[in-house]
């Protein structure tokens, strides 16, 4: 839920995911909290919508199986070398991280805002459990 970026698309995220529940059925909902003390990632968020890096690593000695549909909406499925793969318009290669460094759109939770989504919700939907986890609700 932490990569989607408004209340409207979250709440309709979370009622399609119990739509396709089974009767009886339980959903796992986990996002990252704001309050980040004794978590793991070194994040310190100041807001709660926030862009935070992810790097994605390049081996240049692999070669990657692709199946992707290119930008002309075809179907490659195709060996190609590591490092062509990761070109992407948005991404800034890092080369003391060998690494393109993508910008990724987070909503980050604070205490007590997740279980209000599913309040919103009605008397359907139960919130079994609330726990946080190295700086995730």
């Amino acid at each position: 839920l932490h990569h989607i970026s408004t209340k409207q698309r979250r709440l309709r995220s979370i009622s399609e995911c119990i739509r396709v529940l089974r009767v009886g059925g339980q959903a796992l909902f986990y996002a990252w909290a704001q309050e980040q003390e004794g978590g793991f990632s070194g994040h310190r968020f100041a807001q709660q919508d926030v862009l935070v890096p992810f790097h994605l690593k390049h081996d240049i000695n692999k070669k990657q199986k692709t199946s992707d549909v290119d930008s002309l909406g075809r179907n490659s499925n195709s060996e190609v070398d590591t490092d062509d793969s990761y070109a992407a318009q948005h991404g800034v290669f890092v080369e003391s991280k060998n690494a393109t460094v993508f910008q990724r759109y987070c909503h980050v939770y604070k205490s007590g805002e997740l279980e209000s989504l599913f309040e919103e919700l009605g008397g359907h939907v139960k919130v079994e459990k609330v726990y946080w986890d190295t700086g995730n609700w």
